[in-house]
């Protein structure tokens, strides 16, 4: 399988439909606890197996479009070709007053994930955030996302922050608080 990454111009809702699926399953969760008292405030992160599996999917809005070319037009996303087909993308934005390249998503064609598209976009993010001298590479993930905090661990990123409001809760779902993960570019002599 001959892929090709080079920078995205633009993107429309039939390539990011093409992709297939836009969500994940796990059977595994992370579950955030909060306890405070007048002298401490403590967060805790724990895995929890789950009796059956949990899907997340995300319907593909037209200002979901418009906000990754928006995104795309910075010139930091790039996309994973195969034979002139868009099987994935990365989509980057820059923040400079923190000097950060900021990962605003990140997908595969669901039928071929697995095949180390996603490893081969990461990278490329990474080769890039050297290149421009960010600081360090930062993201933020669902608690309920395991596969993907997984994924970005094996990078070498680190949860580095919670946001216990990120996210609306909806009757009938899991909680889900927001996962702050980096990876640092910058090594320290």
């Amino acid at each position: 399988m001959n892929i090709e990454i080079k920078r995205l111009s633009s993107i429309d809702r039939e390539s990011i439909l093409g992709l297939g699926f836009n969500g994940y399953r796990t059977s595994e969760v992370y579950c955030v606890s909060k306890t405070e008292s007048e002298i401490s405030f403590e967060l805790r992160i724990d895995k929890q197996v789950l009796d059956q599996e949990y899907t997340k999917n995300w319907e593909t809005k037209d200002s979901s479009v418009d906000y990754f070319n928006d995104v795309i037009n910075e010139k930091y996303s790039y996309g994973a070709y195969i034979e002139h087909e868009l099987v994935g993308f990365i989509l980057l934005s820059r923040i400079s007053w923190n000097n950060t390249l900021w990962i605003e998503n990140i997908r595969v064609k669901d039928s071929i994930q697995g095949h180390g598209i996603g490893s081969k976009l990461l990278n490329k993010c990474i080769a890039v955030a050297k290149e421009v001298g960010a600081r360090h590479v930062g993201l933020e993930t669902q608690s309920t996302n395991y596969p993907a905090i997984q994924f970005y661990k094996r990078f070498g990123f680190l949860i580095t922050g919670i946001d216990l409001e990120r996210y609306p809760q909806r009757l009938g779902d899991m909680e889900q608080v927001g996962i702050l993960m980096s990876y640092s570019c910058q090594t320290l002599s």
